[in-house]
């Protein structure tokens, strides 16, 4: 196996509220898939609500915070550099974090 897909093997797994709640059979089917497939997918440690829907209404920049604080832990409490997050609403949150702290300091600054 080469050392890029060695890599990806194991990735931090961020189910967020709604798999947690509503979306419970997605949540597990997501982790049978990820066992057929031989996917280490590893829980985000004391994760929090990515700000999907009713924060990112009130405070934009507490959703990018929220976010922000769920890729931390993933990269420097558990050495993930891939964050999955098979609910919509949590990927695009956390891609949304991720461009506005590569292109706005002041989001930087917030975090």
């Amino acid at each position: 196996m080469s050392d890029e897909r060695e890599k990806y093997k194991n990735v931090a797994y961020y189910p967020g509220c709604a798999l947690e709640g509503t979306g419970h059979a997605y949540n597990k089917s997501t982790k049978a898939i990820g066992k057929a497939l031989d996917l280490g997918l590893e829980e985000v440690k004391n994760w929090n609500c990515c700000g999907a829907m009713e924060v990112k209404n009130i405070d934009p920049k507490l959703q990018t915070y929220l976010s922000s604080r769920v890729m931390s832990i993933a990269s420097n409490e558990m050495d993930h550099d891939v964050v999955m997050a098979p609910c919509n609403g949590c990927y695009h949150n956390l891609k949304k974090a991720e461009y506005e702290l590569e292109n706005d300091q002041e989001a930087v600054e917030v975090v």
